[in-house]
């Protein structure tokens, strides 16, 4: 147990006998590299989406069911889960990309 260090509290008369302090400065580097990782990702998704070939190949699998229907539901399948990743994914990638907006002045009357 390396991030736990206790601290004998004997005395105080507000506190119990021991004290146990964690060490999460560990924990907070994980969390950024994973908020990092994320964002990059996100990111990263909404400028492969946001392109025409992109659509274009959205665009073809989704006249795939006319070419084989015996598979549209195996398509049918794809295509939800193509929308379940793409559209959180879209959202905070759009989100990321854009710059904060400055502070607006309040207007003049």
């Amino acid at each position: 147990m390396s991030g736990v260090t206790v601290e004998p509290t004997a005395g105080r008369a507000d506190s119990p006998e021991i004290e146990i302090v964690w060490d999460t400065s560990g924990f907070t580097t994980l969390v950024s590299a994973i908020r990092w990782l994320n964002d990059r990702l996100a990111v990263a998704g909404t400028k492969a989406f946001g392109t025409m070939w992109a659509c274009y190949g959205l665009a073809v699998f989704g006249l795939a069911p006319l070419i084989d229907p015996g598979r549209q539901a195996t398509y049918l399948y794809l295509s939800n889960l193509v929308q379940l990743i793409a559209v959180p994914m879209l959202m905070v990638g759009s989100a990321r990309a854009v710059p904060p907006d400055e502070p607006r002045s309040r207007p003049r009357r």
